[in-house]
């Protein structure tokens, strides 16, 4: 009787041990991973932007003057104006957009045109300069760029340009003349590239550098009344701007989406 206990219990010893052996066993508890939201550049923006220009500006005379040395010089200043653009967020990152932009330009440069016997200018109120300034800049551009994370893009950017310039010398031929100046609008192409960061769902600035070719334009200086050319027809200069820009942004940005947050 004994013996027949003791296999009992031990049977039903074995059999519990396999039944657990074949239960499921509860996995351990895993932290989701989190979900990164894409931030969304699609949208309007406007925006201030200042800046930078250096570049060179040469010109050949023409007319009456087409036989005096052509002049280069070397054109610097200041930027300070407005943008507004519409980007489309395409997904997976790429961003497509189109900008214009319109700056007060400070970009101004000389030369000395001295013709007398001497050492050429040397302070004289009566020294001759050719004188040149972009008095204001505009492009219009198509961009084309990535979201290397939420709130960095990156992009290139080319399309049209056009800038306001004048051309001026004073005392052309003797101390009595007057200043002779024409302005014109010259209008060219541009490409650069930049980068923007998104600080807030609204806010963002970027940093950004364009090269701009305004092209070639004639100006006449006719009509300026100096005695010694009176009649010897037109006179003037054909002359190009070519300009590096630097120049940074603080845009707001209308409708888009915060910058972004996991969520679990």
């Amino acid at each position: 009787m004994f013996k027949t206990l003791l296999a009992t219990t031990a049977l039903c010893l074995v059999s519990a041990a396999g039944l657990a052996a074949d239960l499921p066993r509860r996995a351990a508890a895993v932290a989701p991973a989190p979900v990164f939201v894409s931030s969304n550049w699609g949208g309007l923006y406007v925006g201030v932007v200042g800046g930078y220009a250096w570049g060179k500006s040469n010109s050949a005379p023409t007319g009456a003057i087409a036989g005096e040395a052509g002049q280069e010089l070397d054109l610097k200043g200041a930027l300070v104006g407005a943008q507004a653009g519409y980007d489309f967020d395409m997904g997976n990152g790429l961003v497509l957009g189109g900008v214009a932009d319109l700056s007060w330009s400070g970009a101004k440069g000389k030369s000395c045109v001295e013709t007398n016997n001497g050492p050429g200018c040397t302070s004289d109120p009566d020294d001759s300069y050719a004188r040149g300034s972009v008095k204001w800049l505009s492009t219009l551009r198509a961009k084309a760029g990535f979201a290397i994370t939420k709130d960095i893009l990156l992009y290139g950017t080319a399309g049209l340009a056009a800038g306001g310039g004048r051309s001026s010398v004073s005392f052309l031929t003797s101390s009595s003349d007057p200043l002779v100046s024409d302005k014109r609008t010259h209008y060219g192409w541009t490409v650069g590239a930049g980068a923007e960061y998104r600080l807030t769902q609204s806010i963002s600035v970027g940093a950004e550098y364009l090269y701009a070719d305004l092209g070639k334009k004639g100006y006449d200086y006719t009509n300026a009344g100096v005695t010694d050319l009176a009649s010897a027809g037109a006179y003037g200069v054909r002359a190009d701007a070519k300009l590096h820009i630097v120049r940074a942004s603080l845009n707001y940005r209308f409708g888009g989406s915060a910058p972004v947050v996991a969520r679990y």
